[in-house]
């Protein structure tokens, strides 16, 4: 019984070790957000809200600013010389999504170091 309870304790040792990096990385990723974020007026940095936990491993990070949407997607529809075209930002022409997946790899490495 006692190897049984010596397998089930370093278990539980590295799903916590697991669960801090995940946390450790949804707090990294929402500083790299906040960072990163173009500013014009200040809106849409000042409206990072902190991560939160949804699940086990599940970290929401989101954004309140009425037009993070327009610069997460990186275009958007608007009036040039009389036509409608689509223009994106031009600090995040690719919306945020190069910053998520610059911090995967380095959440994999984190990841890949519990023992």
């Amino acid at each position: 019984m006692a190897f049984r309870d010596d397998i089930n304790k370093e278990f539980a040792q590295i799903l916590k070790k697991r669960d801090n990096v995940v946390k450790t990385g949804a707090v990294s990723l929402f500083g790299d957000l906040q960072v990163n974020t173009p500013v014009d007026t200040g809106e849409l940095r000042d409206s990072w809200q902190p991560p939160e936990r949804l699940g086990l491993l599940n970290w929401r990070i989101s954004n309140i600013a009425p037009h993070a949407y327009v610069i997460d997607g990186g275009r958007r529809q608007t009036m040039v010389g009389g036509t409608m075209k689509w223009v994106c930002s031009e600090q995040l022409p690719k919306g945020f999504q190069p910053i998520i997946d610059k911090f995967e790899p380095k959440l994999q490495r984190e990841l890949d170091k519990i023992k």
